[in-house]
């Protein structure tokens, strides 16, 4: 039977559309925000999996990357991008072979990705509006998707109702919150 999108409009405008559209403002404005950006093409990358558009959100990053060999990075930089961000408030370095590479956010850089010598040293830059285009793109192609498969709706639909999105608050304490003015 499956799910139709107008079921799921709502749940997609109020996740991923928010993250499309956050993106596609912060790029288009003048300030650079660069790691609001960079967090929110990680976060991006899993809600994409999360509602089944993809295997893993690796695979998210690595379908923003130019080739095959920088697509051999994805699980790496979505590390040292998503869960660096989130939880250390810097990208995490990425260690070769003892040598420590800085991850740099270059907000007008033409390209999704390089590596350069900045302070001396081997560098990876990566073009903070460039893969933020790339996920806004992905996340047009499974609204697409969505509005023309009811069984991919469906599937959106479920990853939305996971226990994996809920936090528990004590009914009492709800209660009390709920009284204050």
């Amino acid at each position: 039977m499956g799910v139709s999108y107008a079921e799921i409009k709502h749940e997609f405008d109020v996740t991923l559309g928010y993250i499309h559209d956050d993106i596609q403002a912060l790029c288009a404005g003048t300030e650079t925000v660069n790691y609001t950006v960079a967090l929110l093409i990680g976060v991006a990358c899993e809600a994409l999996e999360d509602a089944g558009f993809y295997a893993n959100k690796k695979t998210v990053l690595a379908d923003l990357l130019p080739d095959d060999d920088w697509k051999q990075l994805a699980g790496v930089l979505y590390e040292a991008l998503r869960n660096g961000l989130a939880h250390n408030f810097d990208t995490k370095h990425i260690d070769v072979n003892g040598q420590v590479v800085q991850i740099y956010l270059a907000w007008s850089m033409p390209r999704a990705i390089t590596i350069e010598q900045r302070n001396g040293e081997e560098a990876l830059s990566l073009g903070t509006c460039v893969l933020g285009k790339g996920i806004c793109d992905k996340i047009n192609a499974f609204r697409a998707k969505l509005q023309n498969d009811p069984v991919a709706c469906e599937r959106f639909k479920n990853s939305l109702n996971s226990s994996g999105r809920r936090v528990d608050c004590k009914p009492a304490l709800w209660n009390v919150l709920r009284n204050k003015p």
